[in-house]
Order: structure tokens, then C-alpha cells, then sequence
């Protein structure tokens, strides 16, 4: 918890209250989640460690369908499993990490972002830095792409790649660095954490 503190405080600060999904019997896991989901206005899911099941995944998707929304964070550097989570929404987490061995925050894993599709979550935006990313699929998806000159470990030919996306409600996020201190404080780091925390907040969920 204490390395998304960033991104909880902002949500704290918008009157917001933030429930955490704590289960100590695993055969309890879909009950807690479908009686969280039933009085949310959001799901935010960070580098889960454990594949959802599929009446886990259905939960989800019926959640979104009634207007919530859901941000799903992976990191390259963690053992993450989104997979089944995020291709209902037909949202991919490569395996990979993106790097640049033309222009970096001191290693060429820190890469700068500065090409961003119009969204609130990317107003005001003018660079981020992103210090340890995976792409995600479709690049048609891509609410923020790197630089033709970036690459990834995975998959072949330069970029531009995409480490943000949005499947209609369902915000992916190819990194977790950008929302620690003190990499919060780089660039427009804030910024995007600020912009994430009022997309969040803005609800449309029917009840």
C-alpha cells in the first residue's frame, strides 16, 4: 500500500472511501468480490500475482457493463498475471519491457512519454517518465505512446509502443513506478496520478 500512496491519497482527498478486498479463507474470495463490486463506483487491480478465476472475471465484467470502472496496473519488474482479467476488454499485457538507447532518464529502461491521445486522463500532459514498462496490445488502444526510436524486449521493430490504454471503462497501465515516490515527483508524473484519481472518481455506476 505504501507504494500506491500517491494515487490512494488523491482518491481519499475527492471524499472518496477505499475498501480493500481482504478474504482469509480462499473459497471466500468471490463472495467478498461480487459484495464489494455491488456497492463500488470503481475497481482498481495492481500487479495481482494470482490469475482471477472465471466467475471472478464475470463479476468484473458485469460490473463494468452497470458503469463501473476499473484500473488495471502491471509492472515488468513483478510477477503480475492480468491476462485473464484484462482480454474481456481485449486488452493484452505483453511480457516484455520497453527501453530506449537514444534519450533516458540515466538507463535505458527510464524512458520518456510524450505522445498522448486527447483525454482527460492526458490533459495537461507533456512528459512523463515511466521507469519500468510493458507494452500493451492493441496499440489502437493507446492513450499514450513512446517514441518511434523505443523498443521492447518482446516483441520486434522500433515503436512508437503503447505502456497506457483505455478499453471504454477499463484503464491499463503498463507501469507502477510512475505513481511511487519519489518517481511521482518526475515530469508530469503527478500529473497523470492526479488525472487518473479524477477519472476514477467521475462515476456514471448504476446501483
Amino acid at each position: 500500500l505504501e507504494e500506491v500512496a500517491p494515487l490512494l491519497e488523491r482518491l481519499l482527498v475527492r471524499g472518496y472511501t477505499i475498501d480493500y478486498l481482504k478474504v482469509e479463507k480462499k473459497e471466500a474470495v468471490d463472495e467478498k468480490l461480487e459484495e464489494g463490486l455491488r456497492r463500488a463506483d470503481a475497481l482498481a487491480v495492481i500487479l495481482p500475482r494470482q490469475a482471477f478465476t472465471p466467475p471472478q472475471v464475470e463479476l468484473v465484467v458485469k460490473f463494468v457493463g452497470k458503469g463501473g470502472k476499473v484500473l488495471l496496473v502491471s509492472d515488468p519488474t513483478r510477477t503480475v498475471d492480468l491476462d485473464a482479467l484484462a482480454s474481456p476488454f481485449g486488452m493484452v499485457f505483453q511480457k516484455d519491457y520497453l527501453y530506449n538507447l537514444k534519450e533516458t532518464d540515466g538507463n535505458f529502461r527510464n524512458i520518456y512519454v510524450r505522445d498522448f491521445a486527447s483525454h482527460p486522463i492526458t490533459q495537461g500532459l507533456g512528459r512523463i517518465t515511466l521507469y519500468a514498462a510493458s507494452s500493451i496490445s492493441p496499440s489502437t488502444l493507446g492513450l499514450a505512446r513512446t517514441s518511434p526510436d523505443s523498443q521492447s524486449s518482446l516483441l520486434s521493430g522500433p515503436g512508437p509502443y503503447t505502456p497506457l490504454a483505455l478499453s471504454g471503462r477499463v484503464l491499463g497501465i503498463g507501469d507502477l513506478t510512475f505513481m511511487m515516490e519519489p518517481y511521482n515527483s518526475i515530469g508530469d508524473n503527478n500529473r497523470l496520478v492526479s488525472n487518473i484519481a479524477d477519472w476514477l472518481t467521475t462515476s456514471q455506476r448504476s446501483f
